[in-house]
């Protein structure tokens, strides 16, 4: 008798059939990683965003720096653009300011392209004394 020493075509088949369960779920998992990454540079984005509305706020002190509350009303004038790797992300900054007597409330909301909100602050900015 003679003893063949290769691979049968049904082992082949059955091995590139497990590699290619294997790469699937790898690039599964990529794939996972890179949507929770993005979503992650979206939303520290956002709070970029807000606190640099906070700041121009606390150094202006200008009531009117917000044209609309909410995310649904927002237009070309809340857009604001960054870039991420190759390609630009639009995203909509919106607010409300309450003056009660001593100091202003501020609630900023930042959206998403869709107009969805990716993240809302609030904070307290007081009023200078002028004697």
């Amino acid at each position: 008798m003679k003893q063949n020493k290769g691979f049968t075509l049904i082992e082949a088949l059955v091995s590139l059939v497990i590699l290619s369960l294997i790469l699937i779920g790898l690039l599964s998992g990529s794939l996972t990683a890179y949507k929770i990454s993005f979503k992650n540079k979206v939303r520290n984005e956002a709070v970029r965003l807000a606190r640099e509305k906070i700041d121009i706020f606390k150094g202006t002190l200008d009531t009117s720096i917000f044209k609309h509350e909410k995310c649904q009303d927002a237009d070309d004038s809340d857009k604001v653009i960054r870039s991420f790797g190759n390609f630009n992300y639009p995203f909509y900054v919106v607010g409300k300011i309450n003056d009660n007597g001593y100091f202003y409330e501020l609630e900023i909301t930042v959206c998403d392209k869709d107009k969805k909100k990716i993240y809302t602050t609030k904070t307290v900015v007081g009023k200078s004394i002028n004697e």
